[in-house]
């Protein structure tokens, strides 16, 4: 029997000139339209037919696929988050899709975006922190650079000499000069807020969209504020803590025009969340706060930024509800742009919402709120078609909605359908339902003011912060591939079930507790979290001698980090790094498994770096004076690999 002609490959077209990554793309492929869908949960990516609301291919993939791109010569690029590479993926007229070649990368491919002219790719690596450039046509490497840790968006701008990378715990928006190879930080309002504000005296601080009134007086000698409500007093001050960051998830573009409507150039989006932690040296009746418990500040609030990327520098921002409101945007996830809307997918409350963007600027509230299906990861828009997509991860749903919003409604109601995609669970059922309750914002039952478990844990690692509690000053610890251990768990030691902990934990955040089931759920999708990924290789001359030192009886490493009991001898020990605010001297030995990636160092996050931690614990946790400068380095080699 002769076997069938095989189905011919079609190059895809783009529906937008959209050039950054994205869980969800849109393309026509023989004239009909597809959204392409990057399910980590059945390790695959799925074609799926708009029109026809049914899947019509799919890609196996090794581990997680990430972001994707669709290129202008019509191929898919398909981040490989576990496998340390980029695939080159074409798609059939039948909807098939088939891998035809991939482009290496450092480890955990996480972010993507396409050059002006199409024919680079950059891509920034998670756990890496890498960012690189690659030629497409030849796979040539022409950029490889450290950028700030966990980088999780990546955009190019209109020129093509800048990109700009947004971070997931690093709090800054990094812009790169491409040629020159550098890096800086944008300012996101961080220097703005962390000043000494007026208090208005009735137990609430007056904090939405502070600027500084230039009347040349000092602020610390009188000088007033201004906000919408008019000028503060000035005769009250309360100090703001410095400790602010930013998680930054995803990146946009759009077009500015002035009032005559006149082009004034590119601006980014960059939906946000603004966390504050209170000031770790101050004790608080909680997690966050320390310094303006009074204050009844939010410790989460979500923001969209409006940024010029040619003075480099944050023009206008939308300061959305806290996260304890219902209307809020809990874990913004990804965003994208359809004319004069943005629209910013929200992990943490199961909603996408638009935001109308007139000329430079932002509306103060979202035009309308889609409800999706748990786990919005991404969204895509079809301007042409006025529609949208957003892929709900956790439920495995692809919701398409109109972008036209009816008149006198804030939902869109039946404007919109489900496809819901047949997969495999990768998670048990109880792991599955901890998986929603460890993402899930705005819950009173976790957290009073909203934070969700993702919010100071996204992606099950660290926030890289340090925060006031009622024990002092404690860093988030990284839980994904930490926990799956013996007991005890915290700092100090305390708890002996991770069920035990997530009680105190919640507790501290003032949240009404959850039942034990619910417990059982989230603790069962700690322990099935993976490790950030790692390709098994040997290790090299330096990193063997690191290992020496190591387990060596000069450094004394090993004595409470031995590789047989996972790099932790789960005791509690007084290293002499007690603080003044602390309420103990001695704390639980953490892991060093992916200590690498987990900066700062110690309880308090004293320490910026490896080489800092080795050289000033010298005697009391380890013995690192002796060492010569090629075993220290050694060392630090070996604690990368871990």
């Amino acid at each position: 029997m002769q076997a069938a002609p095989p189905v011919p490959a079609l190059p895809l077209d783009r529906v937008n000139d959209v050039r950054e990554g994205s869980t969800v793309v849109l393309a026509k492929l023989a004239g009909r339209t597809l959204a392409f869908v990057s399910d980590e949960d059945g390790s695959a990516v799925r074609a799926i037919d708009v029109e026809g609301q049914k899947e019509i291919g799919s890609l196996s993939v090794p581990g997680r696929p990430g972001p994707m791109l669709v290129t202008r010569e019509g191929k898919l690029l398909v981040a490989l988050r576990d496998d340390a590479a980029v695939a080159v993926v074409e798609a059939h007229a039948d909807g098939s899709l088939t891998s035809i070649d991939r482009i290496p990368t450092p480890q955990e491919p996480i972010a993507l975006a396409l050059t002006p002219d199409d024919k680079s790719l950059l891509v920034a690596s998670g756990w890496s922190h890498t960012l690189e450039g690659v030629r497409l046509e030849t796979k040539e490497k022409f950029l490889s650079m450290d950028v700030a840790r966990e980088p999780r968006a990546i955009l190019v701008d209109g020129s093509g000499t800048r990109a700009f990378v947004a971070h997931g715990a690093a709090g800054v928006l990094e812009t790169v000069d491409l040629s020159e190879k550098k890096t800086k930080a944008i300012d996101l309002g961080l220097a703005a807020t962390s000043m000494r504000v007026p208090f208005n005296g009735g137990g609430r601080l007056i904090f939405e969209a502070l600027v500084p009134v230039d009347d040349g007086l000092d602020d610390f000698e009188g000088g007033g504020f201004r906000c919408g409500l008019g000028r503060l007093p000035r005769t009250t001050f309360l100090q703001v803590p410095q400790r602010f960051a930013r998680q930054g998830f995803a990146l946009a573009r759009f077009e500015a025009h002035d009032a005559k409507g006149k082009s004034q150039g590119e601006r980014l989006l960059l939906p946000h969340t603004e966390v504050m932690t209170g000031d770790p040296t101050q004790i608080s009746s909680g997690y966050g706060g320390g310094g303006v418990e009074e204050a009844n500040l939010p410790s989460q609030t979500f923001e969209l930024s409006v940024v010029d990327p040619d003075k480099a520098e944050r023009t206008t921002f939308v300061q959305g509800a806290s996260a304890a409101s219902k209307d809020g945007c809990q874990l913004p996830r990804a965003i994208a742009v359809d004319k004069n809307v943005a629209f910013v997918a929200c992990l943490g409350s199961d909603k996408v919402l638009g935001f109308p963007i007139d000329k430079g600027s932002l509306a103060a509230k979202p035009t309308f709120t889609v409800r999706v299906a748990s786990g919005p990861n991404g969204v895509a828009v079809e301007p042409d078609a006025q529609r949208a997509v957003a892929f709900s991860q956790f439920d495995g749903v692809l919701t398409v909605f109109s972008t036209v919003a009816p008149l006198g409604a804030s939902d869109l109601g039946p404007e919109k359908s489900e496809i819901r995609l047949t997969r495999p669970g990768s998670l048990s059922e109880l792991a599955a339902e901890g998986r929603k309750l460890f993402h899930s914002g705005g819950d009173p039952r976790i957290a009073a003011d909203g934070r969700a478990c993702a919010s100071c844990h996204p992606d099950g690692r660290d926030d890289g912060l340090v925060w006031s509690t009622p024990n002092g000053p404690r860093q988030t610890i990284q839980l994904a591939g930490r926990v799956n251990r013996p007991a005890p768990f915290g700092w100090m030691g305390k708890h002996e079930s991770l069920q035990v902990h997530m009680a105190a934990t919640m507790k501290n955040l003032k949240g009404k507790g959850l039942e034990s089931h619910e417990q059982d759920a989230i603790a069962a999708f700690l322990t099935s979290m993976k490790g950030p990924p790692e390709k098994w290789r040997s290790l090299t001359d330096e990193e063997s001698r690191g290992r020496e030192v190591f387990n060596g009886t000069e450094a004394n490493c090993s004595n409470c980090h031995a590789e047989k009991t996972g790099f932790s001898d789960h005791d509690l020990h007084n290293v002499k790094s007690a603080t003044s605010s602390d309420t103990t001297t001695a704390f639980l030995v953490p892991s060093l498994v992916n200590v690498a990636g987990s900066a700062p160092y110690f309880h308090d996050g004293r320490f910026a770096t490896l080489e800092e931690l080795l050289d000033r614990t010298d005697g009391s946790m380890g013995a690192t004076k002796n060492l010569s400068p090629e075993d220290k380095r050694a060392l630090v080699a070996y604690l990368r690999t871990l």
